[in-house]
């Protein structure tokens, strides 16, 4: 976790949104956004299909020489940000993250001005953070990754990509919970006022586990929402999205590539496999869910917002573990309830 640094990045036409606008100036600004949005996603699948190798009209040279190209203008980036005395955190296709102590904003702008004469790509400045945490990658917990990061603008505005509340495959009921709690952490100016909202933290897992083990999760809460990539049938591994899409299909439901499927876990580990996950058109009240898997998920959840503060998921796991012993009350980790009204 890292603060005072800033952000360049690629500007959009929406450059000091927010600032004093009248009506038909925001009117056209939400008419700019879906033009550059309109633009960006074309290029984004133009980028994608060069390197399909299906593709009729693609082809990977051309692929690989974009990426290249992108390449060289970072590393151009890069070195002009270590010659102004900044250190280089983070950069992925039009963005790069710096640090420097006594970080000024008129320092950033210059250092957009440079990067922009030298590559010809316009730079600007996104916004100056408090506080920045990019998510250790998953099969190396030393190396962080591109795509998952979370910070505060000091600005007071929060920014997060590949966290689970920003997942659409994530259960509405735990993208509620992490979200609560990088609002509790977003109160925080410095990284000693983060440590400080750990206890509140740890009091929303607890909330949220117990309202999972009480049985006080709505059925649509529960929801995971995935895309299959191939004919229901043809999948060779019984995975829950795989279940659930081919028990659709033998209701008579039909599904095909591309199509998400809406469905809870009654029982990951059951050897009966119709028993393991329920589709949701046909989700009944009484159906019940696996509490310890939705529990894995949220401490997954947990993990992403304090694994920098020294809590991995076995730390949170013993938690929520030590207040079902100070609860026996709660009903057993790993039963299967039937879900809240």
């Amino acid at each position: 976790m890292s603060s005072e640094f800033g952000v360049t990045h690629h500007p959009s036409p929406l450059a000091g949104e927010g600032k004093g606008e009248g009506e038909s100036q925001k009117n056209r600004r939400e008419i700019y956004n879906r033009k550059q949005m309109a633009l960006k996603w074309m290029l984004v699948t133009c980028f994608g299909y060069l390197g399909y190798r299906n593709a009729r009209f693609g082809r990977i040279e051309a692929h690989e020489a974009v990426t290249a190209f992108g390449r060289e203008r970072l590393l151009q980036a890069k070195e002009i940000c270590e010659e102004e005395g900044f250190e280089l955190l983070h950069a992925i296709t039009d963005s790069l993250w710096i640090r420097k102590k006594h970080l000024r904003e008129e320092e950033v702008l210059e250092i957009c001005r440079k990067i922009s004469e030298a590559t010809g790509i316009t730079m600007s400045l996104e916004g100056i953070y408090a506080w920045m945490a990019f998510l250790p990658s998953k099969g190396n917990p030393e190396s962080p990754v591109a795509n998952r990061y979370f910070g505060l603008f000091k600005s007071g505005k929060i920014k997060a990509r590949g966290l689970a509340f920003r997942r659409s495959d994530t259960p509405p009921l735990i993208q509620e919970a992490q979200l609560r709690m990088v609002e509790i952490l977003a109160e925080a100016k410095d990284l000693a006022g983060c440590r400080a909202k750990i206890p509140k933290i740890l009091d929303l897992l607890l909330e949220y586990s117990l309202k999972l083990k009480d049985g006080r999760a709505r059925q649509e809460d529960l929801a995971i929402g995935k895309r299959i990539s191939k004919e229901p049938n043809a999948y060779k591994v019984d995975s829950l999205t795989a279940l659930a899409a081919q028990e659709l299909e033998d209701f008579g439901i039909p599904i095909h590539p591309g199509e998400r499927v809406r469905y809870l876990i009654k029982d990951a580990l059951s050897k009966d496999k119709g028993g393991r996950a329920r589709p949701f058109p046909l989700v009944g009240p009484d159906d019940t869910y696996d509490v310890k898997k939705y529990l894995e998920i949220l401490v997954k959840a947990t993990e992403e917002v304090l694994i920098h503060l020294g809590y991995n998921a076995k730390r949170l796991k013993m938690t929520i573990d030590r207040n079902e012993n100070l609860y026996p009350e709660a009903s057993p980790i790993g039963a299967c309830l039937p879900l809240g009204n």
